[in-house]
């Protein structure tokens, strides 16, 4: 079995495979911090094995605050790397935390450091 490498194909050869690869399903990849895993191939996140309903950006946001436990997250911080050139407003950024902080109650509590901005302490 002869194997041609893949950047010596022609374009549209290349293109395609590219699309097939993306079409595959993807493996799930489980991140488990204490008592909250995060699954990414099912975006969703468990507490304490329950699953726990997000939206979809309420999802972005609170994995990111959990792949970041470790220290302290800004809301500038939030917007530039989820919203990166899309606008938010303070007051629905703090409707997204508010509804993360009771949804994940059992497992963390995010706490707002004023002037700062959030870390999270695991239950």
């Amino acid at each position: 079995k002869r194997e041609i490498p893949f950047d010596t194909l022609p374009f549209p050869v290349r293109k395609a495979i590219i699309r097939l690869k993306s079409k595959l399903p993807k493996k799930s990849q489980q991140i488990i911090i204490n008592s909250v895993s995060i699954d990414t191939k099912l975006l969703q996140i468990n507490c304490h094995d329950r699953v726990v309903e997000l939206s979809n950006k309420e999802y972005e946001i609170a994995t990111y605050f959990l792949t970041y436990h470790d220290r302290v997250i800004s809301k500038d911080e939030i917007i530039s790397q989820i919203y990166q050139d899309d606008y938010i407003s303070d007051s629905t950024m703090r409707v997204y935390i508010n509804k993360i902080k009771n949804a994940l109650k059992e497992c963390i509590e995010l706490e707002n450091i004023r002037g700062v901005g959030y870390r999270i302490k695991f239950r």
